[in-house]
């Protein structure tokens, strides 16, 4: 029998083909993905009056394989499938593994059995022998540029849309915690009562004032070019466990924001100051007063520091404190002249 291997998002659309294997092996170490796909299964294939007659749940820990043979061999009742978890497998002994791999080909077709391990080394004679047999769902971490979609998907699945700068902000805020997104999401969608669209302040107000107020304080510090209060803001945000990617998002849209504010003129844009900005009416006095500590140059100076800093984070060249600190003395210390006008554009 040919192995087949997949992946979450396969597996996923399987699932909603109705395409169902008799048997799987879900391994790797994305825990919440894992647990995601297997109550997505038992609720497709078992409905919940039902479940007392029609799933197990075993550990290999606390079982012997004669129990799991007969788990998996029992008839369903007044249902067409049976589902049977094993979790730890990899905690199943050498005889009990040898005779769960003689068992497999003849799993009854009412029955639809999920071996669950941790991460473990495929070239070990157990597994390849058993993805000979089993279908092999590998749940591995889901890269950065893979937690937008997975977010996107997943506020779909509540019927609701998310503005874009309320997805950078939830993402940068959270961080790429999938069981910590999926409770903000929860939150989100509790919060928004009848509405399904989700904002850039819904956000702020669910996911934790505490976590962004104190990064708001920041921007304005650096806004006014106040060295000392802005050091000591960012010591406590560190401390305080804030992610540095959140503390360099809202210093760019701070700065965005005075670079707005330095352009705008009410007559062209035929809006307040504070609707083209987004922000209340009372805060604007703060960006039209710290806008006249900035040239076009060292605003331009300051967007190019941002980036700059984000990559440092990104790629680890430097400590995140220490690039933190930089970023920060240099946005309070921004003088004309460290760059022309053309080396300003190329490098942002």
């Amino acid at each position: 029998m040919s192995c087949i291997k997949m992946n979450y998002s396969d597996l996923i659309k399987s699932f909603e083909r109705k395409k169902i294997e008799p048997t799987y092996h879900f391994t790797g170490e994305e825990e919440f993905l894992k647990n995601e796909a297997i109550s997505k299964l038992i609720k497709l294939l078992v409905p919940d009056k039902l479940k007392d007659f029609n799933f197990n749940l075993l550990y290999a820990s606390q079982v012997e394989i004669d129990q799991i043979i007969n788990s998996c061999s029992t008839f369903p009742l007044n249902n067409p499938k049976r589902v049977v978890i094993l979790y730890e497998l990899e905690k199943l002994s050498p005889k009990g593994k040898e005779a769960l791999l003689g068992f497999l080909p003849a799993v009854p077709k009412t029955t639809c059995l999920v071996l669950v391990s941790a991460k473990v080394k495929m070239d070990n004679k157990f597994y390849k022998e058993l993805n000979q047999i089993a279908t092999t769902v590998e749940f591995n971490p889901l890269y950065d540029n893979q937690i937008p979609d997975w977010i996107i998907t997943r506020v779909k699945s509540y019927k609701m849309k998310l503005d874009q700068n309320a997805l950078e902000l939830l993402q940068n805020s959270v961080g790429n915690s999938l069981p910590n997104l999926a409770n903000e999401i929860e939150k989100l969608y509790s919060f928004l009562g009848k509405r399904e669209r989700i904002t850039l302040e819904d956000v702020k107000t669910v996911v934790g004032q505490s976590k962004t107020t104190n990064v708001f304080e920041l921007a304005n510090s650096v806004g006014w070019k106040d060295n000392k209060k802005s050091f000591s803001i960012l010591g406590k945000l560190l401390l305080a466990g804030e992610r540095p990617g959140t503390i360099i998002y809202w210093l760019t849209q701070h700065f965005i924001r005075l670079v707005k504010t330095k352009g705008f003129s009410e007559k062209k844009s035929g809006v307040p100051l504070s609707t083209y900005l987004g922000i209340r009416p009372f805060f604007v006095r703060d960006y039209k007063s710290q806008v006249q500590n900035f040239t076009w140059k060292e605003l331009e100076q300051a967007l190019l520091f941002l980036h700059q800093a984000d990559l440092e984070i990104k790629s680890n060249r430097l400590p995140n404190k220490l690039a933190m600190e930089l970023l920060v003395y240099q946005l309070c210390n921004l003088k004309g002249g460290i760059f022309n006008d053309q080396n300003c554009i190329t490098k942002g």
